[in-house]
């Protein structure tokens, strides 16, 4: 496997509330998540770092199964909220996030997701969302009132029904799915998905660029038409089994 991850501030934003990791397993597979720090809520950014943190700290020595990362997923919604109620200065504060672990002993990876941030295979030249949208826009889309691309516009866009910190018990949707040589699995932030059309990023996937070139290119493509959202992807391509290949990780 090689990965790569990069971070942006964009060219709107005063802060970014993004978080993002890829942190090598203890038995030779991976662990890559993304979480945006909901803008408007006081404290996005801390919200995000503690998501990225509780994963990296439970799913390290696990073994990847699905019901241990759901459970990290519940484990760092509570550790929001409860961070909220200790800490006025970041009362209110909630946080997407997107994570996916690659177990270095199997064919299988598996997923778990809250928020409109998401997950994408790509696989022999077609895109798969492996996500919903937990938002307004995106039920609109499930119900078939709008199509995903009128989605991108909607005054409603931002608007999300679920998030890490949002009191009350957190529905965390998951799945697993079939891993094969030369798959690329892509997460990014909504300060991606916004503004990229998905048939824009199946072209720039398939141009067959090293995982960290990747990355940069698809944010620069944000940043020239204007940049309006902090913006996040990791991205790994898959090959044979072993101990992953490092890219460079720059925020």
């Amino acid at each position: 496997m090689e990965f790569a991850g990069l971070s942006d501030i964009g060219r709107v934003r005063a802060k970014n509330e993004d978080s993002y990791c890829l942190v090598p397993l203890e038995d030779g597979g991976l662990l890559l998540a993304v979480a945006d720090g909901l803008g408007g809520y006081v404290g996005g950014e801390v919200a995000s770092a503690i998501a990225v943190h509780t994963l990296q700290e439970l799913v390290r020595s696990s073994r990847g199964s699905l019901k241990e990362l759901k459970n990290a997923v519940s484990v760092a919604h509570h550790r929001v909220l409860q961070r909220a109620v200790q800490d006025p200065e970041v009362a209110g504060m909630a946080t997407t996030l997107t994570t996916l672990v690659l177990p270095g002993d199997a064919h299988r990876c598996v997923w778990a997701h809250v928020g409109d941030s998401r997950a994408y295979l790509w696989r022999q030249g077609s895109l798969r969302v492996l996500t919903h949208d937990h938002s307004v826009t995106g039920e609109l889309v499930e119900d078939g009132v709008i199509a995903m691309d009128e989605a991108r516009f909607h005054p409603q866009r931002n608007l999300l029904t679920r998030a890490l910190g949002i009191p009350g018990d957190l529905a965390v949707e998951s799945g697993s799915l079939g891993v094969e040589s030369g798959d690329w699995l892509v997460l990014a932030t909504d300060g991606l998905t916004m503004v990229l059309e998905d048939a824009e990023l199946t072209g720039a996937v398939a141009a067959d660029l090293a995982p960290e070139e990747l990355c940069a290119r698809l944010i620069s493509v944000v940043n020239e038409r204007g940049g309006p959202d902090n913006v996040t992807v990791v991205a790994v391509r898959t090959g044979e089994r072993g101990r992953p290949r490092e890219g460079r990780q720059r925020a």
